[in-house]
């Protein structure tokens, strides 16, 4: 019997429990009825829209996700490395271009200036034509029966000589001489021995200043050891007129002194002045 009523007081205090908890979570919930009961629609209504919440959520966090990994993706993708690495890509491209102009434009000047050189070369090539028309056109008409006299009056320093050696002091060896080397004064006038046009003017070191005359036919007269020279190339001389005077003899005459390099040539072989000296 006192177990019964152990029993039925646990049980009242059980259900005096459960309908407080209950009173409270609906005291939760606010309603306008003045009467102050809960709607339980209402109540069911807002658990459902939490659910339907909570629902959509957990059917975006995966979406979420998703597009997290997608922007991960494209970020690695298209990130910021990729990015420097197209820049680079595209300076370099530019760089070959930049250096592939360059070199077409180098290539174009030195083309110009190929060309500009072979221009010249050809119109070079057309004076000296001109010129060399001009000197077997001149007024010299030198033969093998034309007599000379010597260019100035001295003394023959050292003959003539192809057919064997004579022996050179200065250089104090025996060879050939293709001229006569005449020895004069410094300052000594030098005259022309046939009418003819001047072909050069030029300093040679054997000979000093060095004046070569076309006169006609293939003969050629030159002049050597010269200074004070009264022409230019392309003047026709005649013959017997000054064509310089005697300058300080080069290194390879001093012991023969001072003296007249003078030469003869046919079709520019030496030929011996001698043979054409008037007797």
């Amino acid at each position: 019997m006192k177990k019964k009523k152990i029993m039925a007081a646990i049980t009242l205090l059980g259900t005096a429990a459960v309908t407080m908890t209950g009173a409270y979570a609906l005291g939760c919930f606010t309603t306008d009825d003045s009467s102050g009961y809960i709607d339980l629609s209402q109540v069911q209504e807002e658990q459902a829209k939490t659910e339907t919440q909570q629902k959509e959520t957990e059917e975006e966090q995966p979406v979420a996700v998703n597009n997290s990994k997608n922007v991960k993706n494209t970020t690695e993708e298209f990130g910021m490395d990729n990015v420097m690495d197209a820049t680079d890509e595209y300076i370099k491209e530019q760089a070959k271009e930049e250096t592939a102009k360059e070199e077409t434009t180098k290539e174009s000047e030195i083309a110009k200036e190929e060309t500009k050189k072979e221009d010249t070369k050809d119109e070079d090539e057309t004076q000296s034509v001109v010129a060399s028309e001009t000197v077997s056109k001149g007024s010299g008409n030198f033969t093998a029966d034309s007599k000379i006299t010597l260019p100035v009056q001295g003394t023959v320093a050292i003959d003539y000589s192809m057919d064997s050696t004579t022996y050179f002091a200065t250089l104090d060896q025996y060879k050939y001489n293709p001229a006569m080397v005449i020895g004069c004064e410094e300052g000594t006038e030098v005259v022309t021995v046939a009418t003819g046009t001047v072909i050069s003017i030029s300093q040679e070191p054997e000979t000093g200043m060095t004046v070569t005359m076309d006169i006609g036919n293939g003969y050629k007269a030159i002049y050597g050891q010269l200074s004070q020279v009264n022409c230019t190339e392309g003047k026709t001389i005649n013959q017997g007129e000054v064509l310089g005077r005697i300058g300080q003899t080069s290194r390879y005459y001093s012991k023969e002194g001072n003296n007249l390099y003078f030469q003869m040539t046919k079709d520019d072989v030496p030929v011996d002045p001698k043979d054409y000296l008037e007797e």
